[in-house]
């Protein structure tokens, strides 16, 4: 009878087999194939091949089967290292992509349903290179938007449904041309006119589905959309350049889908409008080297259909794009961000547009540019990271330097200069693909530096630079005579809100500066337990109103300040000057000031500076996070003098509590948040993934679905010296699993796949000589690859078994 250690295991993990003496044994993969052979009565050996149900079966002498037994095999994609650095990494991706990519879009044509990981094509096809390993879907979006392709071969940019008798504003800006509705007007597909990646991400994300599947016959049926997309790419008049031979675009910042100012005011100031004769179109890089990359992809499975002479055709395409891009783009270290095909047509954008370095040449040294112009690349970014200012957190800018003007985007926010996680993971693959393996293990660690203290998922950005406070000075103003209330507040002492125990007992008191300001805030005792103004309406012992004077002139009136009761307006605010005239501002909740429980400051990521933040936070015995909101107002008419500041109750059902009064004599300013919204998160985590899974831990999937794969390993760079990585493809089920060591004089690598052909390519510690290689204890040749001053010991590992390569360093 046979006897089996394990029911289940994980691909590497050891089974042992007992049955009589003498019988052959033989072990079955999940897909039927033999990968291991010996003979009772014990036999031990460790799981490969492909997941699923094993089959370990006996056999006599004569081969005749007498008995089996099964064991499950399954894994996921994990990385366990020492000291757990890439592990939090990982995780970190796979938060971002479940919270931001969970395949909760859902669109329906009235036939089928189709989950997406975003509402864009792009996004879902950015995320899909980190979600095709935590989730799946990986063709909902290539099966939506083949079955809604435009007869030209143009692809939508986005679907979502949409009320059919509630006009979508794509719809009247641009008609039917960039628009359209299925399934009874319930579902609207629509694109940006400035628009032309859409067809190379349509491209490779049918490539990339195709790999994380390994689904041929689906593969099959999506080539003539894909074709068509690629031809209407160099044919329509709103992506083809015919003076350049390279697909154009109107002045965008890198790939995003608006335009600049100067450009907008040509189409009746629309942002995202284009009109082939009115716009002025240009050449921006990494359109074409992304349609470049796509259609070399495309050629491939072509060819592997036989449909070979349509795969020269995408084939020789990609090479046009690529020689011609290097005459029109190329620098000699980086493409140019755009070059017009009208040079008369001149825009001020206040920076030397030849020197900026635009997020899409880290995209760049992952398709197919050659490895000195992706080595010109990577050292630009070491360059940059040397020259960027003192606080900019790392040189993976969207545009470096960004923009002073011309856009609605200010300087180092969003698209115009913010730090994003996308030029990161691409940076980062492309360094460790060519020789710079410790620069591009140096950017995933500062990744996890930078991300993992403000959460478990990346945020959308980082701002590219903080502001320089500005010079100025502030005079507190002192509220002693109208102050009516205690911080405290206890059964003795009337504080502001009248709940004993609910109150700001925790308030530092005196000089005390708050988000950079300076506040007079009054010690209870020296003024008769009366630190605080308290206004509301109606209620006994808060007053309606309270006068404090100020004779003097001023730019800025800092606030610090809470709201409590009901209603959007807290209280009304009076400057009153000199010669009887005044100004008067709405005090407005969640704008200039916000409830004293968990305060939340309006966010303003998206300005230079910001005139709001949380001014201190402290607990109280009813609540740990209680806080008060410091508010910059703007004093419209800096040249006069103010006689008195007014300060009046709402007329709703609220009340307004004044802590302190400062004025200053420059603007409002805030330091803003180092954080910056905007950018998709899952497409940085989508590229941080990538760098992650074939840069680092090496695993490139040579075919599809793993069955073919080349093995890197690199985590001599990252200074691991010992490791344990998974990665599987959830639909597919494909997967590579080893562990890697690197130990005193010797590298082991233990090695376990679904496919059947291995090239391992391992790189060499530096300064380290290979003296041998052992493949299961035996010595088989290899041969020594050299990339820049990086070496790797190389040889094919081919067949079903786990694999023990152990290399012998002189």
């Amino acid at each position: 009878m046979i006897q089996l250690s394990v029911r289940q295991c994980q691909p590497l993990e050891e089974v042992r087999v007992r049955c009589d003496a003498g019988r052959l044994i033989r072990v079955w993969d999940g897909a039927g194939r033999l990968y291991e052979a010996g003979k009772g009565p014990s036999f031990a050996f460790r799981a490969s091949g492909a997941l699923g149900a094993h089959v370990v079966s006996v056999h006599d002498e004569a081969g005749v089967e007498l008995e089996r037994a099964t064991f499950a095999v399954d894994c996921r994609t994990a990385i366990d290292d020492e000291g757990g650095r890439f592990r939090r990494l990982l995780y970190m991706v796979e938060h971002t992509l479940a919270s931001q990519t969970s395949a909760k879009h859902v669109v329906g044509d009235g036939e089928r349903v189709y989950r997406l990981h975003s509402i864009t094509s792009r996004d879902t096809i950015h995320a899909l290179k980190g979600a095709v390993y935590f989730a799946a879907q990986a063709r909902d979006v290539i099966d939506l938007h083949a079955a809604q392709q435009r007869e030209d071969g143009m692809v939508w940019d986005f679907s979502m449904p949409v009320p059919r008798d509630v006009p979508y504003h794509f719809e009247w800006r641009w008609g039917e041309q960039f628009s359209k509705r299925i399934n009874r007007d319930q579902v609207i597909f629509a694109r940006q006119p400035v628009m032309n990646d859409l067809e190379h991400m349509y491209i490779g994300g049918v490539y990339l589905s195709w790999q994380a599947t390994g689904d041929d016959d689906w593969m099959a049926g999506k080539l003539d959309s894909a074709l068509a997309a690629m031809r209407f790419a160099r044919t329509s008049p709103y992506t083809w350049s015919e003076k350049y031979q390279l697909i154009r675009r109107p002045y965008c910042i890198d790939l995003w889908d608006y335009q600049s100012d100067y450009d907008a005011a040509r189409v009746d100031g629309d942002i995202m409008d284009a009109k082939p004769g009115v716009t002025v179109y240009g050449i921006f890089h990494g359109d074409n080297t992304g349609m470049a990359d796509a259609c070399r992809k495309l050629s491939i499975l072509l060819d592997r259909v036989s449909r070979h002479e349509e795969a020269a055709e995408a084939r020789e395409f990609s090479e046009h794009l690529l020689r011609q891009l290097e005459t029109v783009a190329w620098n000699g270290e980086f493409y140019t961000h755009h070059v017009s095909e009208d040079p008369s047509f001149r825009r001020d954008f206040g920076v030397d547009e030849a020197q900026q370095v635009s997020l899409s040449n880290a995209y760049a040294v992952n398709r197919g540019i050659g490895h000195e112009k992706v080595a010109a690349i990577v050292r630009t970014y070491q360059r940059l990271r040397e020259e960027m200012p003192a606080t900019s957190p790392a040189e993976w800018f969207g545009i470096y330097p960004p923009f002073p003007k011309g856009w609605h985007v200010p300087e180092w926010t969003y698209t115009n200069g913010a730090v994003t996680t996308m030029t990161a993971g691409e940076l980062a693959h492309g360094a460790f693909e060519h020789g710079f393996e410790a620069y591009g293990a140096d950017v995933l660690a500062r990744c996890l530096e930078l991300y993992w203290p403000i959460g478990d998922t990346f945020v959308p950005g980082l701002r590219g630079k903080m502001p320089e406070p500005p010079e100025r000075s502030f005079t507190p103003l002192d509220l002693r005579p109208v102050a009516n209330a205690d911080l405290v507040c206890t059964p003795e002492h009337d504080g502001w809100t009248g709940d004993p125990g609910n109150d700001l007992r925790e308030l530092p008191v005196g000089a005390r500066e708050f988000e950079g300001v300076p506040f007079d805030v009054i010690e209870p005792p020296t003024n008769d337990g009366r630190a605080c103004i308290r206004l509301a309406r109606g209620r006994e012992g808060w007053a309606e109103q309270a006068r404090i004077p100020v004779e003097g002139r001023f730019e800025t009136l800092y606030l610090l300040h809470a709201a409590g009761g009901k209603g959007d307006v807290v209280g009304e605010l009076r400057l009153v000057y000199e010669d009887g005239s005044a100004h008067e501002q709405y005090i407005l909740n969640n704008r200039h000031v916000a409830g004293f429980w968990n305060p939340q400051a309006p966010d303003q990521t998206r300005q230079a500076t910001r005139d709001t933040a949380v001014g201190w936070c402290g607990g109280n015995e009813r609540f740990w996070r209680v806080g008060l909101i410091a508010h910059g107002l703007a004093n419209p008419h800096p040249d006069r003098k103010v006689s008195h500041v007014e300060l009046r109750a709402s007329r709703e059902k609220a009340a307004w509590l004044v802590v302190a009064l400062t004025t200053s004599d420059a603007a409002p300013f805030f330091m803003p948040e180092p954080t910056d919204g905007g950018v998709p998160p899952a497409w940085g985590a989508g590229a941080v993934m990538y760098a992650l899974a074939e840069g680092l831990a090496g695993i490139h999937d040579a075919d599809r679905n793993m069955q073919a794969i080349r093995l890197t390993p690199r985590w001599s760079a990252a200074g691991v010296e010992q490791v344990t990585v998974a990665l599987r493809y959830v639909e597919g089920g494909g997967y590579v699993r080893y562990t890697f060591a690197q130990l005193p004089g010797e590298l082991r690598l233990d090695l376990a796949a679904s496919g059947d052909q291995r090239r391992i390519e391992l790189l060499l510690p530096e300064g380290a000589e290979p003296a041998r290689v052992r493949r299961d204890g035996v010595e088989v040749p290899f041969e020594l690859g050299t990339i820049e001053t990086s070496r790797y010991v190389c040889l094919n590992v081919d067949g079903l078994a786990a694999t023990a390569l152990q290399v012998e360093l002189a």
